[in-house]
Order: C-alpha cells, then structure tokens, then sequence
C-alpha cells in the first residue's frame, strides 16, 4: 500500500495523508504550485475537490491550521470534520464535528460537540 504525505505552511505541517495514490498522481491532480498553497483557505476547497473526485481508489484526510496555535480542523476519509477550538490565550477550549464537509457552505451549520476543555489556576500567595 502507497501513502503520500503533503506538507504546507511553509513545509511546517502536515496537510494531506493520502493512501493508495502516488506523489506522481497528486502531483497530476494539483500541480507544485496548489500543493504549495493548499494550506491557503482559497486553496483547499478547490484542492479537496480535486483529490476527492480524481483519486476515486485513494483514501484522503485533510488538514488545516491555524499557524502558531495548531490544527483547526480535520477532514477524514468519510468527509467527517473534527474541528478544534482554541481560546484568547491559544489554549485548546474544545473539539467538535460535523458528518459531511460539504455541510461547512450552509449558513445554518451546528456543530456537534466532542470535548470541552477548562483551564483552573492556583493563585500565587
């Protein structure tokens, strides 16, 4: 089984694990120049399209990032999105989902909540 790791944000991060397709293959579907660009939010509607409708034998997870904070969201193979919440401080605050991707275009969107995280100091005496 072939896998193809794709890097974005300056080669910083991960942004696509793809199985059963090649570098060659991807790199047909997106050209350098999107692959570079991907993790540009113009970018990877088009770039998740592509690779979904062209690689109909491979299987692709996305991600996205917030640079400096961490990942934002998560697309998996099935079109799942996880997406992660951060606070004024870039503290993870929380994890929820949708079931589709395709659902992020509709106005009325409600995501579904996985995990909730709260911060508790001790004050200094």
């Amino acid at each position: 089984e072939v896998e193809t790791y794709l890097y974005g944000y300056n080669n910083q991060y991960l942004i696509a694990e793809i199985q059963n397709a090649t570098y060659n293959q991807v790199q047909n579907i997106l050209t350098e120049t999107k692959i570079k660009n991907i993790g540009k939010s113009m970018f990877f509607d088009r770039a998740l399209y592509d690779l979904y409708s062209s690689l109909k034998d491979a299987t692709v997870k996305l991600y996205q990032y917030k640079p400096l904070i961490g990942v934002t969201n998560i697309i998996s193979p099935n079109s799942t999105v996880i997406r992660y919440n951060y606070d004024g401080f870039g503290r993870l605050s929380g994890k929820d989902y949708i079931d589709n991707y395709s659902k992020l275009n509709n106005s009325n969107l409600t995501f579904f909540p996985i995990e909730k995280y709260y911060y508790h100091y001790k004050t200094m005496k």
